[in-house]
Parts: structure tokens; C-alpha cells; sequence
């Protein structure tokens, strides 16, 4: 099971696409709304510093994110925004993609699982199936206080038995205010808060829940997009298009745009 598990994590990580040739479906009256949150033009950069801290609130790390939006791409018909993140921390920098599309009033976040099976230990090829969302819905608009939906998903089926071992689930708060400083003020932001369900049952008895949760919020401004998130590591370097692991539940990530 400690394959699998890795295995899981990891394809939580990878965000990356073929480039098809077929045309691009147009955007409905939803997904023009939603575009007002995402300034969303190639060369546009966003600045953000961030501060890694324990769980008991110790502030470990001090580390800063350039996001780039580098490019524009269509897969399986659908308009990809593709967005280079360069994270610095301490002296190391460290580079990744993400590729975001606008759905019929969705933000969607792409995960590739084309090679989910390729993981999967010999021992339990043929008897483990993997069902993995193909997109995460990090946002979606029209919005109100209350709303909740799924963000992702992934259930591993053994037989005749399915166990959820990756769920995000998302709920819509209310605005808040947030203060940029001096480069946009302060400016009102949708909050949402993420909560994550790990489930990673030990193999010896698969069918015992083992389930441990995790909390993130994201703060989304009209004409800026994210402005800021806060939670666990392991949720905040999935947007982020960083590497996972189960090492991020212990730390705690807070970024703010500048």
C-alpha cells in the first residue's frame, strides 16, 4: 500500500498535457463571468511572498513565488492557460507548470493521470483499479454564501469493494477584506475553504477507514485572481504545481500577492 500511496500523491502533482488540434469550444455567458475574476493575458506576472510554518504556528521558512502566465494551448478542444511558477526557498528555486481552463463557469486546474498505472507495483496489477478526476474545480461562479462542490477525487477499487482515498471538497464563506499593501490596497475577495480527506488504509486490513483531514482557504479577487491562500502544505503546493508528499500535512504555507 506505501506504493500506492506514493503513487496517488504523486499524480496529484503532475499538471502537464498534449496539445490537440481540434477547435477551441467557445466560452458560454457563465464563463465570461467567471473570466472577470482572471485577468488572464500571456505575460501577465503575479508576485507573492510566503511564510512556512509548523502546526503550532512557528514560523519555519520565509520563501517567494513568481507566477507567469507563459502561454495559451488547446487540449481535447478546451483553451489551457499555462502558467510557469518559480518558488524560491532559502537558496534553492524550484520550477513547475500549471495548466487552468474556464468550464461552463468553473475553474478548472488540469491533472495528468495518464501515468498512474505505470506506478502500480507488479504484485497488484490486475486486481487494483484507480479512478482519478481528470480536473480540479478550484473556483466557479455565479457564487453564494454556502455553496459547496467537489474539487477532486480518487477512489481505489479492489474486487467488488471501492475505497475514497482522496477527496476535496470546497465551500464558498463570504467576502472578505484583504490588504495587499501599497501596490493594490486593500481589495474584496470571495473566500473558500478547502478541506482535504486523505485515506490511506495499511493493507493488512484495507477496509479499516484510516482518514485524516486537512484545511486550506483561498482568497479570489475580481481582476487579480488568487490574492492569497492559507493551509496546508499539502494542498497549497498542489496549486502550485509542486511536488507532494505526505511530509507537507506537517507544515502550514501562507501566501499573499504583493
Amino acid at each position: 500500500m506505501k506504493n500506492v500511496t506514493i503513487l496517488l500523491i504523486i499524480i496529484l502533482a503532475v499538471i502537464s498535457c498534449t496539445k490537440k488540434e481540434n477547435p477551441v469550444e467557445p466560452i458560454d455567458e457563465t464563463g465570461k463571468q467567471i473570466i472577470e475574476y482572471f485577468n488572464y493575458e500571456v505575460g501577465n506576472v503575479s508576485n507573492y511572498k510566503s511564510i512556512i510554518s509548523d502546526k503550532q504556528n512557528n514560523k519555519l521558512f520565509e520563501a517567494s513565488r513568481i507566477s507567469t502566465l507563459s502561454a495559451q494551448v488547446e487540449v481535447d478542444s478546451k483553451q489551457y492557460f499555462v502558467f510557469s511558477e518559480q518558488i524560491k526557498l532559502n537558496n534553492s528555486t524550484s520550477s513547475n507548470e500549471i495548466f487552468l481552463n474556464f468550464n461552463s463557469g468553473r475553474l478548472e486546474q488540469l491533472v495528468d493521470t495518464s501515468g498512474a498505472y505505470l506506478m502500480v507495483p507488479d504484485s497488484l496489477k490486475g486486481t487494483l483499479v484507480i479512478e482519478l478526476s481528470e480536473a480540479s474545480t478550484i473556483f466557479k461562479y455565479p457564487i453564494k454564501s454556502g455553496d459547496k462542490w467537489e474539487v477532486f477525487l480518487g477512489n481505489v477499487i479492489m474486487g467488488t469493494f471501492k475505497i475514497n482515498v482522496i477527496s476535496i471538497n470546497a465551500k464558498y464563506t463570504g467576502v472578505e477584506q484583504i490588504d495587499l499593501g501599497p501596490n493594490y490596497g486593500t481589495v474584496s475577495a470571495e473566500k473558500v475553504t478547502y478541506t482535504i480527506l486523505l485515506n490511506f488504509p495499511d493493507m493488512s486490513n484495507p477496509f479499516l477507514p484510516n482518514k485524516q483531514y486537512y484545511y486550506a482557504d483561498i482568497w479570489f479577487s475580481k481582476n487579480l485572481g488568487v490574492v492569497k491562500f492559507s493551509g496546508s502544505k499539502f494542498f497549497t503546493n498542489f496549486l502550485v504545481g509542486g511536488e507532494i508528499n505526505m511530509s507537507d500535512t506537517l507544515y502550514v504555507e501562507n501566501q499573499i500577492r504583493y
